[in-house]
């Protein structure tokens, strides 16, 4: 599909989806007057000052004015944050000031302090000078002072000056999954790590148990974004099985959009994970953690006078230490920092400086064979290098820095965020592809509300970035990764705009504007041979993208949302690496049009359900997986994966969810699904479409992606035993992926992907105990573990060959290899002030997830090499057909 048509089709889709929701809300809203919807208050207690909240009326006013102020009370009463939502100077600051200095008593829920969100509004009145009073007092009566009975005050009971209270995790924008710290770090197999909790969430379709990558809505991992305070983050897991690279007592929470996020988050075609990080502490506070396989730690100092703090955190990973174990020859680490110093220079202003970063290295020790020695290569690089000594040689390799420095401004009504960031990131495949990125940027933030009822955002921001691409000592770069990721700068403009209106407590309409340019140039001279194709590198694309989120109260507990947008970014590679991204701007950008529409229940015993249909289609994909031939060897010669395609998704998700901070609590997540991609037939090494293909109008083939898992499920309880004990368990099952059965002389069997591998099942469980020192420390010993029951999945298929003693037989002359089990049990320690852990991984696998079947391509086919293959960490890649 041209841009040109795609731009049309997407205009009329547009122009359809607003005129039904325009005729929607005005049948839902027409019947009725507008009213507030029902505030969930069961069991909930708001906060409250401790002493009288007064505020002085500033000097040299002479009117009378309202501000409110809101804040969030922690749940050990202090108020960590505080914003004007309406009023003008001098009176704002006078209000700020007057909360700050009010001591409060914490929200609780069912007895239990929680942190809440809350609005208090102070009226500030001029003193009024009274003339003299002519007439003298009366002398007092003999006898007993009078004696004035009132009836009951009916508002006696409610809290002072409190009109509106948010739990914080509450859901506040449609299409948002919202988790809170508390839940997050209690959720069975995430091993306190809130960034995997995500794994869980419907829409979320994993590449295989216990690995950090995920298909998001029929979307490829390397189209999420991943931010931490408006931070983007190129990478946010460690290698293999590994924690993500935030240390999990700095997170505060996590907001997962799947698809059509708000116009803030761009460049991300697939769906948006956005961290926050708690807000600077008044006092003193630490955790640490030591594993069997990592160490960390976490220490926050508050600064003189309350003026802010200063944390530093990390983790240190020593997995080589037990990996020779189980594979002798791996070699594998990994480390991250964060660091974040916030000063408050003034009523309205703070700066804050905020730094982090991460490092993996997945290597393998070689042997010789007289002079020469042959290095296997399971990523599929087709390397052999010369050593006449044993050594280790680099399979992967990535690290990222950041530097951020940021000034907050409250200004009346609202406030303003700027931002300078650098940075570098770093990724090596191989011995000899390295990519190496340097970053600036800066970021412009604002938002002001025009009344309670209209909010206004926008925002700018730049980037620059320069690629270099380089072999390692004296072996050159390989022409086929330099191809698609060249030595380049690229310069990156956006700028955007939102509205928020609520003309009623029910109502709530949102709608965007991202504008993005993006534009690529060539750092060294290309020489262009005759021929061949056109330099793809060099080029300017632009961005539209409208977004656009409802949510409307139908009817009391039930509320309808809906989401739709467009998406657009950069091609990038397949998984989230630091700097891997491909270098072919004059092809276009990966476009997308997402929408979800569905509704969230609220339903008795503090449980909702969410029920949601989600539809998007993108065009410009760069999946290797499906695009080229033999994906496998992705950079071999004469195969740099250049073909686009386009997919499309669709599905319905499910999610019915009970607090974990309940006794009884836990979730259902199910997610109804059909990922597919169009592809030239050329891929299955034909000019005409294979019999059985589905095609599309302009003859391209439309098969199942590589990795769509038609059923997704995921469900866990958790029961508070009392006396400190707590107990988790989890449930997964997902259908296997797609895969083309063959024969032995590489024609199809069938249709494309028209098999499928075995269904993968799973349990995981928690077990914890808990033991308070005080109002503010406690230790628990939690027992953990991944994939208890053992099982292994099949990830990988050969065809017309035997099965092995790990394999499982599919019935259609292939067979499916099995990788694990891959399996976490962790006992551990952990306390609110210190925490330790001991964590041990047991797992032998045979093989990566293979992306699919090997795929034939006649003009492309070579004479077998014998190859030996060597598992990396955590599985070895299983995409070749020679017998092990």
């Amino acid at each position: 599909m041209s841009a040109s048509r795609w731009v049309s089709w997407s205009a009329r889709a547009w122009a359809r989806r607003i005129a039904l929701g325009l005729a929607f809300l005005a049948a839902v809203t027409a019947p009725r007057q507008a009213r507030a919807e029902p505030v969930e208050t069961s069991g909930l207690v708001a906060p409250r000052p401790i002493a009288a909240l007064r505020a002085d009326y500033p000097k040299g006013a002479v009117a009378a004015a309202l501000v409110v102020v809101e804040l969030v009370v922690e749940a050990d009463g202090r108020v960590s944050e505080a914003h004007v939502v309406t009023g003008e100077a001098p009176f704002a600051e006078s209000a700020l000031r007057a909360v700050r200095a009010t001591p409060f008593a914490p929200a609780t829920r069912a007895g239990k302090p929680v942190a809440a969100r809350i609005r208090v509004p102070i009226d500030f009145l001029p003193s009024v000078d009274l003339p003299h009073d002519p007439y003298p007092d009366a002398p007092p009566r003999p006898g007993p002072p009078p004696r004035v009975v009132l009836p009951p005050n009916p508002y006696d009971g409610l809290a002072p000056n409190v009109v509106q209270i948010q739990v914080q995790g509450a859901r506040r924008v449609a299409g948002v999954t919202r988790l809170g710290r508390a839940e997050i770090r209690d959720l069975p197999g995430a091993f306190g790590d809130g960034f995997r909790a995500i794994e869980t969430l419907p829409g979320v379709v994993p590449v295989a148990s216990g690995l950090p990558f995920f298909f998001v809505r029929g979307a490829p991992p390397g189209a999420t974004g991943y931010f931490l305070d408006g931070v983007r983050l190129p990478v946010l897991f460690h290698l293999g099985a590994g924690p993500s690279v935030v240390h999990p007592a700095l997170v505060d929470r996590i907001d997962f959009y799947p698809g059509a996020a708000p116009a803030e988050f761009g460049r991300s075609s697939g769906g948006v994970v956005a961290g926050a990080t708690k807000e600077p502490s008044q006092r003193l506070r630490g955790e640490a953690n030591v594993r069997l396989l990592d160490a960390g730690a976490l220490v926050e100092v508050p600064l003189p006078r309350q003026r802010g703090s200063a944390l530093v955190a990390g983790r240190f990973g020593y997995p080589g230490l037990l990996l020779p174990l189980f594979a002798p020859n791996t070699r594998l680490s990994y480390w991250d920092y964060q660091s974040r110093v916030s000063v408050r220079v003034g009523e309205r202003d703070t700066l804050t400086l905020f730094v982090l970063g991460s490092y993996d290295y997945l290597g393998r020790r070689v042997g010789s064979t007289g002079n020469t020695t042959v290095v296997s290569d399971p990523v599929g690089l087709g390397e052999v290098a010369q050593s006449e000594q044993l050594d280790t040689r680099t399979i992967f390799e990535t690290e990222f820095h950041r530097v951020e420095l940021r000034h907050d401004h409250t200004i009346p009504s609202g406030k303003v965020r700027t931002a300078l960031t650098v940075g570098t990131d770093g990724s090596a495949l191989g011995l000899r592809d390295r990519v190496r990125g340097e970053i600036f940027g800066w970021r412009f933030e604002w938002e002001r509300a025009l009344s309670r009822e209209v909010v206004l955002r926008g925002g700018a921001d730049t980037q620059y970035n320069r690629y270099e691409v380089r072999g390692e000592a004296d072996v050159p770069p390989n022409p086929e990764f330099v191809k698609l990721f060249p030595t380049r700068d690229e310069l990156l403009l956006g700028t955007r705009a939102d509205v928020t209106w609520s003309p009623a407590g029910r109502l709530r309409f949102i709608a965007g504007m991202r504008l993005d340019h993006y534009s690529a140039y060539r750092i060294s001279a290309f020489e262009r041979a005759p021929g061949a194709e056109p330099d793809a590198l060099p080029g300017r694309q632009v961005s539209v993208e409208p977004r656009l989120s409802v949510r409307v109260g139908v009817v009391p507990r039930v509320v309808f949302v809906s989401a739709v947008g467009i998406a657009a970014q950069p091609p990038r590679f397949l998984l989230p690496l630091p700097g891997l991204t491909v270098g072919r701007l004059r092809e276009g950008l990966e476009r997308s049009a997402q929408t979800s529409h569905g509704f969230e229940w609220t339903l008795p015993y503090a449980m909702a359900l969410t029920t949601t249909f989600f539809s998007s289609r993108t065009i410009g994909l760069a999946d290797a997986f499906a695009a080229c031939p033999g994906a496998r060897n992705a950079f071999t010669d004469g195969n740099a994966c250049t073909t686009r395609t386009s997919g499309s998704a669709v599905g319905l998700e499910l999610y019915l969810k009970r607090d974990l901070s309940k006794r009884i609590a836990g979730f259902v997540s199910y997610t109804l699904s059909r990922a597919s991609r169009t592809v030239p037939a050329s891929v299955f090494g034909a000019e005409a479409p294979p019999v059985g293909a589905s095609v599309a109008s302009d003859g391209r083939v439309v098969i199942p992606s590589d990795y769509d898992r038609t059923h997704v499920l995921n469900a866990a309880v958790a029961y508070d035993v009392g006396r400190g004990y707590r107990a988790g368990l989890r449930f997964v099952l997902y259908s296997g992926r797609p895969y083309t059965p063959t024969a032995s002389d590489g024609s199809l069997l069938g249709a494309p992907n028209s098999a499928r591998l075995p269904i993968f099942s799973r349990f995981d469980v928690r077990l914890e105990k808990r033991w308070e020192l005080g109002a503010s420390r406690h230790v628990s010993l939690v027992l953990e573990g991944l994939n208890v029951t053992l099982r292994k999945e099949a990830t990988g298929v050969r065809c017309a060959t035997r099965a092995g003693p790990d394999d499982v037989d599919l019935g259609n002359g292939c067979v499916g290899e099995q990788i694990g089990p891959i399996t976490v049990p962790e006992p551990r320690r952990r306390g609110r002030d210190v925490k330790a852990a001991v964590r041990s991984t047991l797992s032998r696998s045979r093989g990566w997830p293979r992306p699919s079947s090997p795929r034939p391509h006649p003009a492309r086919s070579r004479a077998p090499q014998p190859r030996t293959r060597s598992p990396p960490a955590g599985g070895s890649r299983s995409g070749s057909p020679t017998r092990r």
